[in-house]
């Protein structure tokens, strides 16, 4: 199971070289993983804007993922809960505490809709290019096994494969079309949507999309 604090940075903060608390430790890493599941779930709710389940506890593979910044907090929470338990010093736990309120706050406070909020994004390669060119793109954090189209310069693209769908988390990669021939040199728009089901608009479900320049040289 994934955890929000690291053992091993947790017994470095307290300086334990041995493996004598390591039980003890482990079950407040536990207890903190509740404490922090239980505040990301009233901050996240069940499911994100495109209908999709949030899923607990965040990994490095979920949308969200699990963030260098919230690993760091969830090991203050372990070591001020373990001082707070076993000297009666509550300095660090209450600091920690104020620091995952403004942390949740300021990565999903934003979020006027009650859903969190995705935040649709492209690369590709090459940036610019001859007409006639391939370009191949990658995505991240579209709707769940969406349907997508890519647009150049308000042309729907023919892409490989067809269709295109993303995954499990949202993505995709890998996925390439072809610069029209005719295309004259300029900057123009790149642009991947997803397509909304019918049924999606009558349950207030939304799809994504995102956007680029890409330069015809």
């Amino acid at each position: 199971m994934a955890h929000y604090a690291t053992l091993s940075m947790v017994k470095q903060r307290l300086r334990v070289e041995d493996t004598s608390l390591d039980d003890e430790l482990e079950g407040y890493i536990d207890e903190i993983d509740t404490y922090v599941n239980r505040k990301l779930r009233t901050t996240l709710g069940h499911k994100n804007e495109y209908g999709d389940d949030i899923i607990l506890p965040l990994t490095t593979s979920t949308i969200p993922k699990l963030t260098y910044d919230l690993n760091t907090i969830a090991n203050d929470l372990v070591v001020g809960k373990f001082r707070h338990e076993t000297t009666a010093d509550a300095d660090l736990w209450k600091k920690a505490d104020t620091e995952l309120e403004e942390y949740l706050a300021n990565e999903f406070g934003w979020s006027e809709s009650g859903s969190y909020r995705l935040n649709p994004n492209i690369t590709f390669t090459p940036t610019s290019g001859i007409a006639g060119s391939t370009v191949t793109v990658s995505g991240s954090e579209f709707g769940i096994r969406n349907k997508l189209k890519v647009h150049f310069n308000g042309q729907e693209m023919a892409t490989t494969p067809d269709p295109l769908i993303t995954g499990d988390i949202g993505d995709f990669s890998s996925t390439t079309f072809t610069i029209p021939a005719e295309t004259n040199a300029g900057t123009y728009e790149l642009k991947v949507v997803g397509i909304m089901p019918v049924d999606w608009k009558k349950f207030g479900l939304k799809t994504g999309h995102a956007r680029h320049r890409f330069r015809v040289v």
